[in-house]
């Protein structure tokens, strides 16, 4: 089951990280979405105060655009959590193709032979992460 919430921190959120095998944090390369992070690692910290284990998976910085903010945004990313924590951050770059794909609803970027996007792979990559982390688990 994937639970996805609204960006906000309140109990629907506590609700949903202690109900959950593991957890995939959506981000944007931008100032207010890592300083959101910030806040949500505090409310993830107090959950695990009372609940217990509230399993990270990894950070997707998401529709990252060329320029120099989000250059310095996912520096920070990978710096507080991929290197700090040994939390995996993926960067999703903002790409037409992700678009089309969306927008032609019975096809997937996977599925689409005539988008063939660099962001494939990443998506790829975290589905496996997925999938070795939380459908292996529950295979064994």
């Amino acid at each position: 089951v994937l639970v996805d919430n609204m960006p906000s921190i309140n109990v629907l959120t506590d609700n949903a990280l202690v109900a959950s095998d593991g957890v995939l944090i959506p981000a944007y390369a931008e100032a207010l979405s890592v300083q959101g992070l910030d806040r949500l690692q505090k409310q993830i910290d107090s959950v695990r105060e009372y609940f217990g284990t509230v399993r990270i998976l990894g950070i997707v910085a998401n529709r990252v655009e060329h320029n120099k903010q989000a250059d310095a945004m996912l520096e920070q990313l990978h710096g507080e959590f991929e290197d700090g924590l040994g939390i995996p951050v993926f960067d999703v770059y903002k790409r037409v193709d992700l678009q089309r794909a969306i927008a032609a609803q019975e096809r997937s970027i996977f599925a689409a032979e005539e988008l063939d996007s660099d962001m494939a792979q990443v998506i790829a990559e975290i589905a496996a992460l997925i999938d070795d982390e939380l459908v292996g688990q529950a295979n064994d």
